[in-house]
C-alpha cells in the first residue's frame, strides 16, 4: 500500500513539473509560422523591417476582409472580387489558360513596409505560411493598399513556389506608392 502511495505522488510531481515546463514555452499557432523569411533588393539582402507580417490587422484590413468574407458568402469567386483590370494583371502574370474563376484565397495577412528607397529597385520577399505551397501549385500573390482617397487599391505580384515557401517580387512602382500598410492575400488552386 505504501509503495502505491509513493509513486502515486512520483507521477503527480512529474505531471506538474511536465505541465510547468509546457507552459513555459508557448504553443505555436498560425501567426506564428506565417513570416517573412527574406527581403532582397538589387543591392543584396535587405534589412528585415523593409517588409513584415504584422500581427494583427489593421482597420482597413478588417474592413477589406469582412467584405472579401461577405463577398464569398453569396457564392462568388474571389477571383471576381477584383476589377476586370486587376484581373487582367492576375492573368499575365499566371500560367497561360488558368481559370481564375478556380481560385481561392488561402492566406490572408497584413503587411508592415518599411522605409524604401526606390534605388533599392524591386523588393523580393520569401514568405513562409503554415502550410506549404507545393512546386506544381498555381499561386498568385495580390497586395492590396489605400489610395489616396481611401479605397483599397489590389494589384497582382509575381509569385514563385520555392521549397514550399513564395518568394513573392514587390516592383519599385508598387513600393513608392504603398505607405506603411498593406495587405497580401494569397489565390492559389
Amino acid at each position: 500500500m505504501k509503495k502505491n502511495w509513493i509513486a502515486l505522488v512520483v507521477a503527480l510531481v512529474i505531471l506538474t513539473v511536465s505541465t510547468s515546463a509546457l507552459a513555459a514555452q508557448p504553443s505555436k499557432t498560425t501567426e506564428d509560422l506565417t513570416r517573412v523569411i527574406g527581403v532582397e533588393t538589387k543591392a543584396g539582402n535587405a534589412d528585415s523591417s523593409l517588409i513584415g507580417v504584422e500581427t494583427t490587422l489593421f482597420e482597413a484590413a478588417k474592413t477589406q476582409l469582412t467584405a472579401i468574407k461577405s463577398f464569398l458568402a453569396k457564392k462568388n469567386t474571389i477571383s471576381n472580387y477584383f476589377s476586370d483590370d486587376v484581373k487582367k494583371g492576375m492573368s499575365a502574370l499566371l500560367p497561360t489558360g488558368t481559370d481564375l474563376t478556380k481560385l481561392t484565397m488561402s492566406e490572408y495577412v497584413a503587411l508592415g513596409i518599411g522605409k524604401y528607397d526606390a534605388t533599392m529597385g524591386d523588393v523580393t520577399a520569401t514568405f513562409q505560411f503554415p502550410t506549404a505551397f507545393a512546386a506544381d501549385k498555381t499561386v498568385i500573390a495580390m497586395v492590396g493598399y489605400e489610395g489616396s482617397d481611401g479605397t483599397m487599391i489590389w494589384q497582382a505580384l509575381q509569385t514563385t513556389v520555392v521549397n514550399g515557401n513564395l518568394h513573392i517580387v514587390f516592383p519599385s512602382d508598387l513600393m513608392t506608392k504603398v505607405g506603411n500598410n498593406a495587405i497580401l492575400a494569397v489565390l492559389s488552386n
